[in-house]
């Protein structure tokens, strides 16, 4: 099923990878995708999933344009640095799409003037975990894992919310920012492309901005307390 008032606005990496198979393999699928690859961007390392887990999570070696010469969705590629390039807004300004998946990094500015309404998948608990890494503040704080997906607006993280999830902590062989991350974000963008399907529009509910806090890049010995965390809650000790 192809949902024409749906695009997806995405840079090359993994999370665009698992977006792109997961929504395939439920058969939602976007009318447009705007592909931008960045001449100066590294390729992100493979081979992340866990053994045999390619059913369960997604393909990180399967390219996107792999994915979508598989479909018939209509893409277009184009090359640029930013998300906020001159020629991204330009496309972006002409497509008829009211909603456009954004997967990327950078954050959006100039975008905005293309006047689409954006759907950005966070990882973790809106509004309470803003920022950067916020699955490991939220695992070494209360144990728990969480994606939100929201309409993005100027100030990060704070759009109006769409939907929220809880997940079970990543497994010990799984990698928690290449695999697990991107795995739980498509979860959550299916339940937001399954209301888009279901009625023809994505209800919102507006954040209570005076809560919460924003974090930023986890610190590396942090980080590896959080993994370890992992493997203690999945052995039960």
């Amino acid at each position: 099923m192809i949902l024409e008032n749906l695009g997806m606005f995405l840079q090359e990496g993994n999370r665009s990878k698992a977006y792109l198979q997961k929504m395939l393999k439920v058969n939602l699928l976007p009318n447009f995708v705007l592909l931008i690859q960045n001449p100066d961007k590294k390729r992100e390392a493979l081979n992340t999933n866990p053994e045999n887990s390619e059913n369960i999570y997604y393909n990180p070696n399967l390219p996107e344009l792999d994915t979508l010469n598989e479909t018939r969705i209509s893409y277009q590629v184009v090359q640029a640095r930013s998300c906020n390039d001159e020629c991204v807004v330009e496309i972006l300004r002409n497509r008829p799409e009211t909603y456009f998946v954004f997967s990327g990094s950078g954050i959006l500015k100039e975008a905005f003037n293309a006047e689409k309404k954006f759907i950005h998948v966070h990882p973790g608990k809106l509004p309470e975990y803003r920022g950067s890494t916020c699955p490991y503040y939220s695992s070494l704080i209360e144990g728990r894992w969480f994606c939100t997906a929201f309409i993005m607006d100027l100030e990060i993280d704070a759009g109006e919310l769409i939907a929220i999830r809880e997940f079970a902590l990543p497994a010990n062989e799984v990698d928690p920012t290449r695999c697990y991350d991107p795995h739980t974000r498509s979860e959550v963008l299916v339940d937001v492309i399954r209301q888009l399907a279901g009625t023809g529009r994505i209800e919102t509910t507006k954040q209570d901005l005076s809560r919460g806090t924003d974090y930023y890049i986890i610190h590396p010995v942090l980080e590896y307390i959080a993994k370890e965390s992992y493997k203690v809650a999945l052995n039960g000790k």
